[in-house]
């Protein structure tokens, strides 16, 4: 068994700041992973953080033209 503990941000933390209304760029750039990463790991797990639109965070983010 590996009891080694991953370095960096875990994916719970990646899909919980894309779930907030933050781009796959701003995401990649905050975190350091490439885009593509992101992006790959968006579309594995985004079936567990969809976006609910009814809370104000989501709303009031600029990439939804707030």
């Amino acid at each position: 068994m590996n009891f080694k503990k991953p370095d960096g941000p875990s994916v719970e933390d990646i899909m919980a700041y894309w779930s907030r209304g933050h781009s796959l760029q701003e995401t990649a750039d905050k975190f350091g992973k490439t885009y593509r990463a992101v992006e790959q790991m968006v579309s594995r797990y985004s079936y567990r953080y969809e976006r609910n639109f009814n809370f104000p965070h989501v709303i009031h983010a600029k990439r939804f033209g707030a």
